[in-house]
């Protein structure tokens, strides 16, 4: 199978979750060239943090940057009500804090660079 390079747009909760660690697995087929966080399933603070958090913890060495922290044309609803605080679904466990910042740059702006430098 030929590699297919992948950005992940998300707003991680544990559905999301799932999502980074299956990519992690099968880097080899499908290398994440990079992730842009956004808010959603929680605030945009929490969700970065769980996507620096999901980053150390299956290694992965693609940048993360912070995009959105609304949505465009509406006004934000969080999923906390029904995935906890922080969207992870934890009662009482706490995730570790991340050792590593956000990169440089709005996720938005850098998906549309990867995507110009990626034609097709």
């Amino acid at each position: 199978m030929t590699p297919r390079p992948i950005w992940i747009d998300t707003d991680p909760g544990f559905d999301d979750l799932v999502t980074l660690a299956l990519t992690a697995h099968h880097r080899s087929s499908l290398p994440l060239i990079g992730v842009s966080v956004v808010a959603g399933n929680a605030p945009l603070e929490r969700t970065l943090r769980n996507a620096l958090v999901v980053a150390e913890t299956f290694e992965i060495t693609a940048p993360i940057y912070a995009g959105c922290a609304r949505p465009l044309v509406r006004p934000g609803v969080s999923a906390e009500n029904v995935l906890g605080v922080g969207a992870f679904g934890t009662v009482g466990a706490k995730l570790p804090e991340p050792l590593q910042m956000a990169s440089d740059g709005h996720g938005a702006l850098r998906l549309l660079e990867a995507a110009r430098q990626m034609p097709g």
